[in-house]
């Protein structure tokens, strides 16, 4: 089973940092795999003035390959776990 670990407001700093994408974002949650480095991976991100919408970000090489938006974090993890079955 995967663990998600909610990253720490220096990781969310970081991430916002380095993706434009993320940069109007303001007071958002974080979410990552707890072996995932920031700048890669998948990420569950919630933006708090909008608190039923998760997005999900798939980084690769410190760029965003894509996005979808869903509407609660089990939600979320369920895709990715899809995605992650579907690509194995």
């Amino acid at each position: 089973m995967v663990k998600w670990k909610k990253l720490t407001e220096n990781e969310i700093a970081n991430l916002i940092s380095k993706f434009k994408a993320l940069q109007g974002f303001t007071k958002i949650e974080a979410w990552k795999r707890d072996n995932t480095i920031i700048g890669y991976g998948r990420y569950i991100v919630r933006e708090q003035r909008h608190p039923y919408a998760y997005s999900i970000f798939e980084i690769k090489d410190n760029r965003i390959e894509w996005h979808s938006d869903v509407y609660s974090l089990p939600e979320a993890k369920g895709l990715i776990s899809r995605l992650r079955e579907r690509l194995n």
